[in-house]
């Protein structure tokens, strides 16, 4: 009996490390770098870090973009921001930093990883559609038509 409580308390905890790990709050970092831009295609290598590895990628892209929409990529095309002076958790956007953003990357592949004791690092190129991306926040009206 006391065996199988155990077993019991085992499963819950992994199940609730499992849970909040997926549930990591992402935080971003000025850590971006430009490498290229072809048309309106734009090439950058983003580092982050995370609990597991598919988390990790997530953190990657998700860097990356919000770089592009609220910071800009030094020595780039896109060296000032999309969304200027916009609020990050505004409800227009939690849809495009959720979930919708994949839409806009062309390519993302890791070509740099370490793990320490609790974290994965990693350094990711990430390739980001601009006009695409410009088109969707222009659509959700967040940004305005160039021109109008």
């Amino acid at each position: 009996m006391r065996g199988i409580v155990i077993c019991i308390l085992v499963l819950l905890i992994q199940a609730f490390d499992d849970a909040s790990a997926q549930t990591e709050k992402f935080q971003r970092n000025g850590l971006v770098e430009f490498i290229r831009s072809e048309g309106q295609v734009i090439t950058i290598s983003s580092k982050h870090y995370a609990k597991t590895k598919n988390i990790l990628k997530y953190h990657c892209e998700r860097n990356a973009l919000e770089n592009i929409l609220f910071r800009g990529i030094p020595n780039s095309n896109q060296t000032s921001p999309m969304i200027e002076g916009a609020n990050e958790l505004d409800a227009r956007l939690a849809e495009l930093l959720e979930s919708d953003y994949i839409q806009f990357i062309t390519n993302s592949q890791c070509v740099e990883s370490t793990k320490s004791k609790k974290f994965y690092y990693a350094t990711q190129i990430v390739s980001v559609d601009l006009q695409a991306l410009r088109k969707y926040l222009e659509d959700k009206k967040v940004i305005r038509k160039f021109g109008l």
